[in-house]
């Protein structure tokens, strides 16, 4: 169940002690403003400004967790605190979701999948790294996973070099999954859960369709953005070793993925250099294989459709949606996060189905819900670590 006015609000603030346990050390109930974030597939950031008072004073600090008593729970990571002219003094408090701890921890070794489900490689790589590391200090402490679902279609996926996290939303993002870390206190978890969102817009009949829409006045304010500059749909992906004197070389392999039909002005290619792709790997063994070119091409293909999906049709449509009166379609009721709805927004001559991707709860006196359906148009730091990451390849 979700928020659905400030007066449920419950900020406890939660601690690990010498024992390993989580305490409740107590419940925020002085601030001013709280901005509470969730995303579909990467961590969900919250902002919190509130009064300097002796009992904040011992809440609000780094590294403490803040918690709704959903399923989600907040990091805090960043505690500013100003004192104005007239004697005011307030904190200014911002932080992640769980999922943040998933940065913390790199790729412990090359890793490569063969025709696998996404899930699966989702949570092999947690486990490996996360979970059950060979280098025990490795573990993240009260972690563990849901059971796999097998979902996301299969893939192969090759990858050396990024942290847990980034491996983790690139599998994400090109098998449609989402992926979460539960917050369970009171047994002392957390739980790392890929789960996949539900196709409930106005074009399937398997479950009740979810429509907003202004002529029912579900949509407040709302603000459509589409761009097509950096749009790609065919990528160009060259593979294999480039050093003839190397003992393994291999000719190098063009592979061409994505909307391979397209012509005419609406081809847009991508050139993806996919040459740390390895043509030979380790197997479970610790003995080298050479991968066979069936299984070569789907690595390259998976790449491939990484970097087309770093350069999408950015299309989004962000709404404030009513809270009050008769609401038709309720949150985390009849529909939720990663779910495909319809959109009409018929001033903008807009219709389209889209997956709630992420929403914002906004509290102060009042109550509101920000949601992005679609994917919100990329920011300046979102754009440099795109950049960085192909830098990085």
């Amino acid at each position: 169940m979700g928020l659905k006015s400030a007066k449920e609000v419950q900020l406890n603030v939660f601690q690990v002690d010498d024992n390993g346990n989580f305490i409740n050390i107590g419940e925020i109930n002085q601030f001013t403003n709280l901005e509470w974030g969730k995303a579909y597939q990467e961590y969900g950031e919250f902002k919190l400004e509130a009064p300097i008072t002796k009992e904040n004073l011992s809440l609000i600090k780094e590294g403490n967790i803040l918690w709704l008593g959903e399923e989600d729970a907040m990091l805090i990571q960043i505690v500013k605190q100003d004192s104005s002219s007239d004697g005011e003094m307030t904190f200014e408090a911002e932080g992640r979701s769980l999922e943040c701890l998933l940065e913390q921890r790199c790729l412990w070794d090359s890793v490569n999948y063969e025709t696998q489900y996404a899930s699966t490689i989702m949570y092999d790589i947690v486990a490996k790294n996360c979970i059950s590391p060979v280098l025990t200090k490795r573990k993240i402490p009260f972690l563990e996973a849901s059971t796999d679902q097998k979902i996301g279609g299969q893939i192969s996926y090759q990858k050396i070099g990024e942290s847990v996290y980034e491996a983790l939303t690139e599998v994400a993002e090109t098998s449609g999954l989402g992926f979460r870390i539960k917050f369970d206190p009171y047994n002392k978890k957390l739980v790392f859960d890929v789960y996949a969102g539900t196709d409930r817009s106005v074009n399937q009949s398997t479950v009740s369709f979810v429509e907003f829409s202004t002529e029912v006045d579900d949509i407040l304010e709302s603000s459509f953005y589409h761009n097509v500059q950096d749009y790609r749909n065919v990528a160009w992906v060259w593979g294999g070793e480039m050093d003839p004197d190397d003992e393994n070389y291999q000719p190098q392999i063009k592979y061409e993925t994505g909307a391979i039909e397209s012509v005419g002005f609406a081809r847009k290619e991508l050139f993806v250099d996919a040459d740390d792709i390895e043509r030979v790997v380790s197997d479970k063994d610790g003995d080298e294989i050479v991968l066979s070119e069936t299984v070569y091409k789907e690595q390259l293909a998976q790449r491939g459709q990484e970097e087309l999906g770093e350069n999408p049709l950015s299309e989004s449509l962000e709404a404030e949606l009513r809270q009050f009166g008769f609401v038709q379609n309720v949150l985390d009721e009849d529909y939720f996060l990663g779910d495909i709805v319809t959109i009409s927004n018929y001033i903008m001559g807009v219709r389209t189905d889209a997956r709630v991707t992420g929403y914002t709860y906004n509290i102060t006196n009042d109550f509101t819900i920000d949601m992005t359906f679609g994917y919100g148009y990329p920011t300046l730091l979102e754009a440099v670590k795109r950049t960085v990451r192909r830098m990085k390849r």
